[in-house]
């Protein structure tokens, strides 16, 4: 993991003006973010009014943040894995002493931490520029960060799934961007879910996705616990994790059985 963060930091440091248009980029969307929440929150139904208590600014801030943590954690196995393939590195990288599980999250792990800086950095900016404030305990903060931990968890063992996929049919871009689409419409991000007909509304309350996001708006907007979600959200996690590895390695074995695992 060491290696490849030094490999892509080095890479990344080499091509400087996306620094630049990074910061811009996500200066604009809490701009428009700050502005949509001055308009958003008069004649609102009274069963979501309570949960914008803190400002629609703060609910979608949040909702925003954990999609782009979550969209970064399943896209960026199969993108790095298609760049090794690409490059001719993957067969190397396999074949080294680390089990070939954890070659596709240590090969992605620089994306991963700039996905933290870059979330930490849009809360501080959010919080120096345009006023965003949470109503939080020392209590609930532990509970938020056990909910970003957990959905770290899954979503990196769901992405390493989905780098099986990409292992036998080459390209994945597609099924990812429908997954990442689905976690926005369905999960809350920038609208309760009571919002949602009925039928909609119960897939909704299925996804993990949504149990985190409403773990964390609870304990970061209104001091409290649902350790209830949290329980399940973990324990979706752990059992995700044997499972993914074990959807990785038949798909290894099954580009290694055809030839076709440095074919792109």
């Amino acid at each position: 993991m060491r290696a490849s963060l030094r490999r892509d930091w080095r890479t990344a440091r080499s091509y400087r003006f996306p620094f630049v248009l990074t910061a811009v980029q996500l200066f604009a969307s809490l701009a428009s973010y700050f502005f949509l929440g001055r308009l958003v929150g008069h004649g609102v139904q009274p069963g979501v009014a309570a949960q914008l208590h803190e400002g629609y600014f703060s609910f979608a801030i949040v909702g925003t943040t954990m999609l782009s943590v979550v969209g970064t954690t399943l896209t960026t196995f199969a993108r790095r894995l298609r760049t090794d393939q690409t490059t001719g590195t993957l067969e190397a990288l396999l074949v080294s002493p680390s089990p070939a599980w954890l070659v596709v999250p240590a090969s992605a792990s620089y994306e991963l931490v700039v996905s933290g800086i870059v979330s930490f950095l849009t809360v501080g900016i959010g919080a120096a520029f345009f006023g965003l404030r949470f109503d939080a305990t020392t209590a609930s903060t532990g509970v938020a960060v056990l909910a970003v931990l957990g959905s770290l968890v899954l979503f990196c063992s769901l992405g390493i799934g989905l780098s099986g996929f990409v292992l036998v049919f080459k390209r994945g871009e597609s099924a990812i961007s429908l997954v990442t689409a689905g976690f926005a419409f369905l999960g809350g991000v920038l609208y309760p879910i009571q919002l949602l007909p009925s039928g909609l509304r119960v897939l909704a309350e299925a996804l993990p996705f949504t149990w985190a996001l409403e773990v964390l708006r609870a304990a970061l907007l209104d001091r409290s616990a649902e350790w209830l979600r949290l329980g399940a959200l973990w324990a979706v996690a752990v059992v995700l994790i044997p499972v993914a590895v074990w959807i990785f390695h038949v798909a290894l074995h099954r580009a290694r059985q055809t030839g076709t695992l440095a074919q792109y």
